[in-house]
């Protein structure tokens, strides 16, 4: 069985800047054009 890894990310202080998307990216070597991964985000419109 393969390990699978996530992100907890705290919503109460998150403002919509993404930089999780980014670091997701740079530790498993993913190109930032690439989207391989998605964020499900509550209230914001972008």
């Amino acid at each position: 069985m393969s390990k699978k890894l996530g992100l907890l990310i705290d919503q109460e202080r998150c403002i919509g800047c993404w930089t999780c998307a980014v670091i997701c990216k740079m530790e498993n070597n993913i190109g930032l054009g690439t989207w391989w991964n998605r964020i499900l985000s509550n209230g914001h419109s972008e």
